[in-house]
């Protein structure tokens, strides 16, 4: 389940959310790569709203993950192809750094998604999620306004269905 906390600081009230698996707190993160800026604002929603650990991998290839319970992986789709590294970063990680992975996706093409990254997360032995989340991009002209508000929203519960 979802908690909200609530802390007084003064005048201010800050609100903070953890997720408990079990009755334990659960271990999530989630790792992206923008070319264009749209995935960064659905990643941004995701990790103001849902309180959840975020990396850009583009930005910091290094990143060490490990004993997660659960794993989200953020991408767009470029001319038919995730960003490359984005799939170098997931080809380098080892299945035993977390327990389930659920994958994210803008695109211009409504079917579009990240299978190249899908292919090599089954082909290292991950667990992944059935439950996938797609929102529509843009390009250029084509999809301008993408990703909405409704869309953003959506991403975020999206992920908070999945840790409460």
């Amino acid at each position: 389940t979802m908690r909200k906390y609530f802390k007084k600081d003064n005048s201010k009230t800050q609100v903070f959310s953890l997720s408990f698996f079990i009755g334990e707190m659960m271990k999530t993160a989630l790792i992206y790569a923008s070319m264009t800026g749209h995935t960064k604002k659905i990643v941004k929603a995701i990790e103001k709203e849902a309180g959840i650990t975020v990396y850009d991998v583009k930005a910091n290839p290094e990143t060490e993950l490990k004993d997660l319970d659960v794993l989200f992986v953020a991408g767009g789709i470029y001319a038919s192809s995730c960003m490359p590294q984005l799939v170098d970063y997931v080809t380098k990680l080892d299945a035993s750094c977390t327990k389930k992975v659920y994958l994210l996706c803008s695109s211009m093409d409504p079917n579009g998604s990240l299978k190249q990254i899908e292919d090599v997360l089954r082909d290292k032995g991950f667990s992944l999620g059935e439950k996938k989340y797609h929102c529509k991009g843009s390009f250029l002209f084509f999809g301008l306004g993408h990703p909405s508000k409704t869309e953003i929203e959506g991403s975020v519960s999206f992920v908070k269905s999945i840790i409460s």
